[in-house]
């Protein structure tokens, strides 16, 4: 998604700049998960690398398939939440430390739907008209250039 974003057909930098801070997010969260399994439980996890070819093969071409993407990403993070919730239930009677990690990587998730459900509706109101795409990016890309806090307001 972020190479996607940085096409000159969309040039939002500041947009690619969240997204690879949410992708180095899911990445550590990834690592702790291999670990606690590997550590603790002694289970050796099977990273399921299918939908990889899908989100290589993503593409955006204009603003209007970049509105739509907010609703793809939406629907992906419900998903794992689901997901997340499910392995919450089971964690707790397996591993506490492992049920702790699942839920505040739930809550992460969480907090990731609110943030792109925020953007969506700030863009909304300016109709995801050109100009306010840009103001919006670069705002988003100050944000990133001063570090790797997800916490940020779009006002």
């Amino acid at each position: 998604m972020a190479g996607e974003l940085r096409k000159p057909s969309l040039s939002l930098r500041g947009f690619a700049r969240w997204h690879e801070v949410e992708s180095k997010c899911d990445y550590c969260s990834l690592m702790c998960l291999e670990k606690i399994a590997r550590d603790k439980l002694g289970y050796d996890p099977k990273i399921d690398m299918s939908g990889v070819a899908q989100a290589n093969a993503f593409m955006l071409n204009n603003p209007n398939e970049f509105k739509g993407s907010f609703q793809m990403w939406s629907n992906n993070e419900e998903e794992l939440v689901e997901c997340l919730n499910e392995a919450i239930g089971y964690a707790r009677s397996v591993d506490i430390q492992m049920y702790k990690y699942l839920i505040d990587l739930a809550d992460e998730v969480q907090q990731e739907i609110m943030r792109a459900q925020m953007a969506y509706h700030r863009l909304a109101a300016g109709g995801f008209a050109g100009h306010d795409l840009l103001e919006v990016s670069r705002m988003l890309h100050k944000h990133f250039e001063d570090g790797d806090s997800l916490d940020f307001t779009l006002s």
